[in-house]
């Protein structure tokens, strides 16, 4: 079976960057310096049979000052089931501690976390496809920065949420 592995090098530059700014009083958006960003990402693929699937990928980057919300490590692992008709999924993904503003000056880390996803579809005819899907499948409690200052726990996510759905294709 089939195995499939990826090295990507990446450099992103920016010119001017749209960049939040805060103020005496409150928050405005300004252009930044030209700055950039760099990384790596791995990807591994792996067929195990005619119907099971393995996908992980890595990303490590360095981020300029501006990108402080953002994680410089995430990752993901993905295991897909299909026969026929049917096809089933679980996912998940990591991202490392982020950077959340307090004040204008300080800063808190969040916590990293992985979040786990599962989704089972049924494709009734070519065009419309039946799903169900769990996000956050074991509840987890996690936050992300905020845009505004004073929430020094971050924005908390949503827990375990359940979605069903009829999906057409046109």
């Amino acid at each position: 079976f089939p195995v499939t592995i990826g090295t990507r090098l990446f450099q992103n530059r920016y010119e001017k960057p749209i960049e939040t700014v805060f103020t005496s009083t409150g928050r405005t958006y300004g252009n930044g310096n030209r700055e950039q960003s760099q990384g790596i990402e791995l990807e591994w693929l792996q067929e195990i049979s005619s119907h099971w699937s393995v996908r992980t990928t890595y990303t490590r980057m360095d981020l300029p000052d501006s990108a402080a919300r953002e994680a410089e490590q995430l990752a993901s692992v993905e295991v897909n089931y299909a026969t026929g008709r049917w096809n089933w999924n679980l996912m998940g993904f990591y991202q490392d501690q982020r950077n959340n503003p307090v004040t204008d000056s300080t800063w808190t880390k969040l916590d990293d976390f992985w979040i786990l996803s599962t989704r089972l579809r049924y494709e009734i005819n070519p065009g419309c496809d039946l799903a169900l899907t769990v996000k956050n499948l074991t509840n987890s409690d996690y936050s992300t920065p905020s845009q505004s200052l004073g929430k020094p726990q971050g924005i908390p996510n949503r827990g375990r949420e359940l979605n069903a759905a009829i999906e057409w294709k046109f």
